[in-house]
C-alpha cells in the first residue's frame, strides 16, 4: 500500500480547487483533447503491424505475428537501398532547415504593404496553393516539366537555356529531385505557414514603431530594432 504524505495531500487539493475554479477555461480543452484521443493516441495500435505478417482479410489484431518476431526489421536493415533512404532523409531535412526564414520575411513583406487591396491580393495568391492536395500539384509538374509533344511551358523555358537538344526528363532525373521537391513544397506551403507570424507582428504595440521613427530608425531598421525583437519567441516556438 502507498502512503501519501499530508503535503502531496494538500498539493493535490489545491490543484483539484484550481481546476474546479477555472473549469470553463479546461472545458474549452476538450476538444482538442479528444481530437488528439482520436487521431493520435487510438492510432497507436498500428505500430503493433511491425511485429506481424499483416492480413487485410485478418485486420490488425487478427494477422499472425512474424516468425522470427523481428522479420520486418530485418528486412528493412538488409535492404540495399537504406543508406540512400536515410541520406535522403536527412539532406531533404536539412535543405528545408534552411529555407526556414522564407515565411518570416514573407510575413514581413506582407506587413510593410499599405495598400490593403493589393495586400489582400498577394495574401490570397500565397495562401492558395496550400488547398491544393499534393496528388494534383504532382500531375501539374508533370504537364508543366512534360517533354512529350510540344512539351510543357516550364519544360520550354528550362531547355531554352540549354544548348543540348537530348531530352530531359525532370521528374525522373535523380539530379533535379531535391530542386523540384524544394521549390514545391516552398511554393505550397509558404503563405500558409507566413500566417502565425503575420499574426505575432500585429500584435506588436503600433507605439514602438512610433517611437522607432522618432528616434530616426528608417523601414529596415524598424524591422530589425522592432519587427523582429518583437515575433523572437514565435520564431523561437
Amino acid at each position: 500500500m502507498v502512503l501519501i504524505s499530508e503535503k502531496t495531500k494538500r498539493k493535490y487539493r489545491k490543484l483539484f480547487k484550481r481546476i474546479w475554479e477555472k473549469k470553463m477555461l479546461y472545458l474549452f480543452l476538450l476538444p482538442a483533447i479528444i481530437w488528439y484521443f482520436i487521431f493520435c493516441y487510438i492510432p497507436i495500435g498500428g505500430l503493433i503491424l511491425v511485429l506481424k505478417d499483416y492480413s487485410f482479410a485478418k485486420g490488425i489484431w487478427g494477422s499472425p505475428f512474424s516468425e522470427p518476431i523481428f522479420k520486418n526489421f530485418i528486412m528493412f536493415f538488409d535492404n540495399p537501398l537504406l543508406g540512400s533512404m536515410i541520406k535522403n532523409t536527412v539532406v531533404i531535412s536539412v535543405l528545408r532547415l534552411t529555407l526556414f526564414p522564407l515565411p518570416i520575411v514573407l510575413a514581413i513583406m506582407l506587413n510593410e504593404v499599405k495598400h490593403p487591396r493589393y495586400k489582400k491580393l498577394v495574401q490570397t495568391v500565397t495562401y492558395f496553393p496550400f488547398f491544393i492536395s499534393w496528388a494534383i500539384i504532382t500531375s501539374m509538374l508533370e504537364q508543366l516539366l512534360t517533354p512529350y509533344g510540344q512539351g510543357g511551358p516550364l519544360y520550354g523555358l528550362l531547355t531554352m537555356f540549354d544548348n543540348s537538344n537530348t531530352i530531359k526528363y525532370f521528374l525522373v532525373d535523380a539530379n533535379y529531385f531535391h530542386p523540384i521537391l524544394l521549390i514545391s513544397g516552398v511554393w505550397k506551403t509558404l503563405g500558409w505557414n507566413s500566417i502565425i507570424y503575420l499574426a505575432a507582428i500585429t500584435g506588436i504595440n503600433p507605439e514602438l514603431y512610433e517611437a522607432a521613427k522618432i528616434d530616426g530608425a528608417g523601414r529596415f531598421a524598424q524591422i530589425r530594432h522592432v519587427t523582429l525583437p518583437g515575433i523572437r519567441v514565435t520564431i523561437g516556438l
